[in-house]
């Protein structure tokens, strides 16, 4: 009976310690995900009667798939992850480019190591921001890339070169070296076009 009433005990307290770092700001995300890591593992929820997505619902306030994730997302990354979604939405996918620069509870930002505190926030949004559109113009890029009409122009191209590198060494002739200018000239042109 003591055993039950330790564990009754224990879960209100990790009910309340996930529901009050639940309003404050500043490492809360990081000891609710403990707090609710703790409920899950040990299967506390259990005591009240209640399934593990109602639990999650009735005293989270939160869908259990978002309390998993929490939890995954904890596992995966560490505390800094949630430290740093405290400051600035970071999806997990978005944190697996900045984690390079993570060390130490900092953020490299242009070099300089910036703790990742709420008073280094604006800091550390606006380079996360610049991180975000670097990787939407880098994907973009793919993108276009991987189009199947650039992909076969791209094919060509290639195949174009390795026919101008494989004659070369045998045509020192103006003509060759005419047609590389010709067409440097024109691609020149092409790329004039495009806007900055």
């Amino acid at each position: 009976m003591e055993n039950n009433i330790t564990q009754v005990v224990a879960l209100g307290t990790s009910i309340g310690r996930s529901q009050a770092f639940g309003l404050i700001t500043y490492k809360c995300s990081a000891e609710q995900a403990r707090a609710f890591e703790q409920v899950w593992e040990s299967g506390s929820y259990k005591l009240l009667g209640l399934t593990w997505e109602k639990y999650c619902l009735d005293y989270a306030g939160l869908t259990h798939q978002r309390v998993e994730g929490i939890i995954r997302n904890r596992q995966e990354f560490g505390d800094i992850y949630l430290q740093l979604s405290d400051i600035v939405a970071v999806s997990p996918e978005t944190y697996r480019h900045i984690q390079p620069k993570v060390h130490d509870d900092c953020l490299e930002i242009a070099g300089e190591m910036v703790p990742i505190l709420p008073e280094n926030a604006a800091r550390i949004r606006d380079a996360v921001h610049r991180l975000r559109a670097d990787l939407r113009k880098t994907q973009e890029d793919v993108d276009l890339l991987t189009s199947p009409e650039l992909a076969s122009l791209q094919t060509r191209f290639d195949a174009w070169l390795y026919d101008l590198r494989r004659l070369a060494p045998r045509h020192e002739d103006t003509g060759l070296r005419g047609l590389v200018h010709y067409s440097i000239q024109h691609l020149q042109e092409i790329a004039q076009a495009f806007p900055e």
